[in-house]
């Protein structure tokens, strides 16, 4: 500083203004600026001892004094550029470039003339200048074909070089196609996070390179690379349970294959509620899919779907279903893949996955694999939750795979197998979408294109459904619904790509307003309030093209309310109607009764018969205590050996005087005495269908009921130790449909067990059941009777058929089902009798009170019914919901006298154990009738049948709800035709039995040493020469690939020496093999010990025998001794079975 600077006027020294330090001994001179106080760019300080001062140099302005920022000239109001220019913002300047096409410095720009600067275009182009750019149009008679123009060929379009006639197709793989861009895939995996996937994660890492190797070999991905990404889903945190973009490292959305490797460490392990639907959507919406690029998405998880609600911050307003992310899917032209739990299948082998177009991809071990053409197919029932139905069918949907996650998760050999497969189905995927599929239309000289390429042939359409299945209905009014009904369609196409679907009337109009399409992309139409015929048609369409089929609906009539409210009942529909024809005092109720008794008059029944004289007094004291007087009693007896077949079937025994049908109690008990104990044959249906019909009280009592006279309730009492006996055309349905029109109740008495569950849980055998499903059981001291609660059936106790025909009738016509061996049993007789009673006066008394009608509407016609153990209106007019039953016959139903034939049905239904019934009505002695154990399979087998079994069959299916049943036409033909020159046709009646039991027991099986089939049996030969010498030491029998009629037979005679004999035998007569020297039929060969044929080139020999012996040692080979084998053929299937098995000790095996 300036020492002078300081004053020395005064004592006191300061520092002048902008100078500092000590003043008595120095000031010093601080510039302010020294403290930066001007900031900002541009910013210039100037400091004096007055102080300091900011200005902005050249390009900067102030914000405030001390403060300078950049000029922003490019951004204001008038560009300090040319408009054709690009203005770029420089610290406190800025520069002018000219923009493409522009030549200058920036402040003025000019257009560049390029089409004055060679050719740009190319040939055959013309170019024509614009501002700042040119464009290059083909002329007249040219048209653009990717970069080229091409001359217009008349008549014709062409593409890539290739010319097309009107309407031809052609498909441009890539390798044909001029494309503006290079090909490429973009391909998103969308991955559970479950715990359980770590596997699936792990193969991620894997598979992208693999992927986009095979991808390179074709040439995709090259000069354009392809693209991949991630979402997982099922994350347990709030805003990622419905999916979330899994980024690269780089934090890009698309990746290389190696960088999807590296991101698979950023998924979860924690997941839980699965719904892969919202993972679809989110790469969908989330990921910049390129235009012209595959488009490929991989879903992988080991659950079915859990469908969930959008999330808090989503647009959408409700989940997202089958059909809407199809649509997406399809709208993006994206193919779904799906990795899931579900087994595959391609022909009878396991497969690792199936492709779109029904490709199995089949193990060959050592990590390969084979494609087996359109044999695949996922195994509906083996998918988790609803695997198949929500993601296997959409993969489908979209021209993708199906692929078994548990196949992967085996490892080694088979994961690289896997791996292999589903890269090598990925690539056609990728160059099938980058295919063009183009067809020539009339007057557009370039075909129409479409992206992707189909090589599957047309495909045809089928439609079904429109009205439910309505019984009754005249011949022409078919497949018809009620009218205001609803009609429902489902349409049918194979196709690849799958088809979609749309609907149009048959003349091409639009639909009518109250409709609904569903289904699998469309596949299926609902019309609302139907009150015409009305026809529909389909149209499924592809990339291929589209095909149509019509189905027409027709309308049933309705029928005008019985209640007489003026309603209409519907076809098929039935409306009820109750009644109270007494006072609700249960106790003593004024009115009368008809009791039937339907006995049983075989050899067996005499105790029965007289229990009932006992039964029939004590029956009346109860019902005259409680002033239920002018009773009336019937008596029926069925199964004695009379010499008419209609005297068989049931006869009405006169009880009361002058020969009448009825009569009281007392007369009642004096005819039992003329009941007869010689019975062998016994149809209970065809004795109950006498008493309902021919008795002449129970038609005066539905005469009196109807006229309005004195109500009579009605009691059929069916007393039996056999199950049914078929010997007439009386069946279970039309015996209870009579039973409900005479308004009548139904016990029985017979041969089955039932029980009950006392207060500790325990079972106690029980009486019988009444009409409640009550279990009656004797009280302890064996003198009376009490009630439990829970009452059943004890399964498979009933004698034959007796539970699914008696105990099932009784149960459906509102009576009970009583335990004739516990009457029988001398200790019980006591409480069984007066549990019985009981049950009777409270089921007549029930009938007096009250009424339920039901009637059935059949096409305009009502037919009424009264519903028995029916007494209240709550009950009547709230019946329960009818359990579905259905049955049908599989199939053939033909065959030729003295052949084994067997009739097959199948019934399904929601049925509870024990409650469902199926039989065959008629049901001929000559036949077995069996149910398959396991199965809803019922057969009726004829071990050789007779011209006289043609006829109709039902196959009737019956629960406690309601029955169904299916018809068939058995034809027999007649046998004339003989092959076996001097063999014996026939077979006896002994010898039928056993066959059927044989066939039953017996089948080919596969060998395990061979891919041979043969008989499952061991030395079915063995005999002993007579006086020593060479010896058969046994006979086989082969089928060479499956056991079938069209198959290679080889019946093998083992011997130590090849000079043996064949003998011949037809059928199953007695007696020794017809040794002739010769074969029976030229097709039968013989080479050394065996004989070789093709069963169905026999004509004629459905069964026949054969048996071998050393030639000349004449030996009796007599297959009653077990030396023969049995070849029989029936319904395309061949069974061979050695002579032993048909044994009499075998019946039933």
């Amino acid at each position: 500083g300036d020492p002078v600077a300081a004053s020395t006027a005064t004592a006191e020294c300061l520092c002048e203004p902008g100078y500092f330090g000590d003043p008595s001994v120095m000031c010093i001179y601080v510039d302010p600026c020294d403290s930066q106080p001007c900031v900002g760019g541009g910013a210039v300080c100037a400091g004096s001892i007055q102080g300091y001062n900011c200005t902005c140099l050249q390009g900067y302005e102030h914000i405030n004094p001390n403060e300078c920022r950049d000029i922003p000239e490019c951004v204001k109001e008038v560009s300090p550029c040319s408009e054709h220019a690009f203005c770029t913002d420089q610290p406190g300047s800025y520069t002018c470039t000219c923009e493409p096409g522009f030549i200058g410095d920036g402040v003025i720009c000019e257009d560049v003339s390029e089409c004055l600067d060679g050719v740009p275009c190319g040939n055959n182009f013309v170019c024509t200048n614009t501002v700042g750019s040119f464009k290059c149009d083909c002329p007249d008679g040219f048209f653009l074909d990717g970069d080229e123009c091409v001359a217009i060929v008349a008549g014709k379009c062409v593409k890539n070089g290739h010319e097309l006639d009107i309407t031809e197709s052609r498909d441009f793989p890539l390798t044909e196609t001029r494309r503006t861009s290079p090909p490429a895939a973009d391909i998103v995996f969308v991955i559970d996070e479950s715990a359980s996937m770590v596997t699936e994660h792990q193969w991620l890492t894997r598979l992208s390179d693999q992927l986009n190797q095979a991808l390179n070999e074709q040439g995709i991905g090259i000069a354009m690379p392809n693209h991949f990404g991630l979402v997982g889903f099922a994350k347990n945190s709030p805003e990622h349970i419905t999916g979330r973009i899994i980024r690269m490292l780089s934090g890009r959305l698309f990746g290389s294959a190696l960088e999807l490797s590296d991101a698979t460490v950023e998924l979860a392990l924690d997941g839980h509620n699965e719904d892969l639907y919202y993972g679809i959507l989110t790469a969908l919406d989330k990921y910049p899919f390129r235009p012209g690029m595959a488009c490929q998405i991989v879903g992988v998880t080991d659950e079915g779907r859990t469908p969930l609600p959008p999330p808090q911050n989503s647009t959408m307003t409700s989940s997202p279903t089958f059909n809407s992310v199809l649509r997406m899917l399809q709208d993006r032209k994206c193919a779904l893949n799906v990795v899931v739990n579900q087994r595959m299948q391609a022909g009878d082998a396991t497969a690792l996955g199936v492709g779109s177009s029904r490709d199995g991809f089949i193990e060959m071990g050592n990590g390969e694999f084979k494609v087996q053409r359109h044999v695949g197919q996922p195994v509906v029932d083996s998918a988790h939750g609803t695997t198949h139905r929500d993601y296997t069918l959409l993969a489908f949907a979209t021209g993708g795979g199906a692929w078994d996650l548990n196949k992967l998760r085996v490892g080694g050999t088979t994961a690289d197998a896997f791996t292999k497969a589903f890269v090598w189905l990925k690539e056609r995927e990728i160059t099938r979408q980058l295919c063009e599929r183009c067809t020539c239309l009339e007057g557009r000289p370039m075909p129409l294109c479409q992206r992707g390429c189909f090589g599957e042939p047309p495909f045809e359409v089928t439609v079904t459904g429109g009205g439910e299945p309505i019984p009754e209905l005249p011949k022409d009014i078919v497949n018809a619904v009620n009218s205001g009904g609803v009609a429902e369609f489902r349409c049918y196409a194979e196709g690849d790509p799958a088809p979609y679907f749309t609907w149009v009337l048959e003349d091409g109009d639009a639909l009518p307003t109250a409709h609904d399409i569903l289904g699998e992309q469309g596949s299926i139409l609902r019309l609302r309030d139907v009150t015409k015929r009305t026809c529909v048609r389909c149209i499924a369409i592809n990339s291929q093209g589209n095909s149509s089929a019509v189905q027409c609906v027709n309308v049933a009539q309705s029928c005008v309310s019985q209640s007489g409210d003026g309603e209409h009942v519907l076809h098929g529909s039935s409306e009820r109607n109750y009644s109270t024809i007494r006072g609700d005092d249960i106790v003593n109720l004024p009115g009368s009764a008809l009791v039937v008794f339907v006995v049983d008059e075989s050899g067996s029944m005499a105790g029965e018969h007289k229990w009932l004289k006992t039964t029939a007094n004590t029956l009346e004291q109860n019902l005259i205590q409680r002033d239920v007087r002018g009773n009336q009693y019937a008596l029926v007896g069925f199964a004695s050996p009379y010499p008419t077949r209609s005297d068989a079937l049931g006869r009405i025994v006169a009880v009361g005087r002058n020969d009448e049908h009825c009569g009281t109690a007392q007369e009642m008990s004096a005819a039992l005495a003329r009941l007869k104990v010689d019975g062998r044959r016994e149809d209970g249906f065809s004795a109950m269908g006498m008493a309902l019909t021919q008795l002449s009280c129970m038609k005066q009592r539905m005469v009196a009921s109807a006229a309005g006279g004195l109500v009579t309730a009605c009691q059929i009492i069916l007393i039996t130790d056999e199950d049914r006996d078929v010997m007439t055309d009386w069946t279970y349905a039309r015996v209870l449909d009579d039973l409900s029109r005479q308004d009548c109740i139904l016990n029985v008495v017979v041969q089955g067990r039932f029980r009950g569950r006392d207060d500790l849980g325990r079972y106690v055998r029980a009486l019988g059941l009444d009409r409640h499903g009550r279990a009656v059981v004797a009280t302890p001291d064996l003198r009376d009777f009490t009630f439990l609660d829970q009452g059943e059936y004890v399964k498979d106790t009933g004698f034959g058929t007796t539970k699914e025909d008696y105990i099932s009738m009784a149960n459906r016509a509102g009576g009970g089902s009583w335990d004739l061996t516990m009457l029988r049993t001398e200790q019980y007789r006591e409480s069984f009798t007066k549990g019985f009673i009981a049950a009777k006066v409270e089921e007549i008394q029930v009938q007096l009170r009250s009424r339920c009608e039901e009637c059935a509407c059949s096409n305009g016609t009502s037919t009424c019914a009264v519903l028995p153990n029916i007494n209240s209106e709550e009950a009547c007019m709230n019946p329960a919901p009818n359990a579905e039953l259905q049955v049908s016959i599989l199939g053939e139903a033909s065959a030729v006298a003295g052949t084994f034939a067997k009739l097959e049905c199948e019934s399904e239904g929601v049925i509870e154990e024990g409650d469902r019934a199926v039989i065959w009505d008629p049901h001929p002695v000559s036949a077995l009738q069996y149910n398959e154990p396991g199965t809803d399979k019922h057969y009726l087998e004829f071990a050789a049948t007779a011209v006289e079994d043609a006829g109709m069959y039902r196959c009737v299916g019956r629960n406690k709800f309601g029955q169904s049943a299916a018809v068939v036409d058995f034809n027999v033909a007649p046998s004339d035709t003989n092959p076996f020159r001097g063999v014996t046709f026939g077979t006896s009646s002994g010898s039928s039995a056993r066959h059927t039991s044989a066939l039953k027991a017996l089948e080919a099986v596969e060998r395990p040493d061979s891919s041979a089939i043969c008989v499952r049996t061991t030395n079915v030969h063995t005999h002993e020469p007579r006086g020593g010498g060479e010896t058969v030491k046994r006979i086989r029998a082969f089928t060479f690939g499956r056991a079938a009629s069209s198959a290679p037979v080889e019946i093998h005679c083992v011997a130590r020496t090849s000079d043996v004999e064949f003998g011949f035998r037809h059928s199953y007569e007695h007696g020794e093999l017809v040794f002739s020297g010769e074969l029976p039929d030229a097709r039968i060969t013989k080479v050394g010990n065996y004989l070789r044929f093709v069963p169905n080139e026999l004509a004629g020999a459905d069964s026949f025998q054969v048996g071998c012996r050393v030639r000349g040692s004449g030996e009796a080979v007599d297959c009653a001794a077990n030396t023969c084998v049995s070849v029989s053929v029936m319904s395309r299937r061949l069974l061979i079975f050695p002579k032993e098995k048909i044994c009499p000790n075998n019946l039933g095996a």
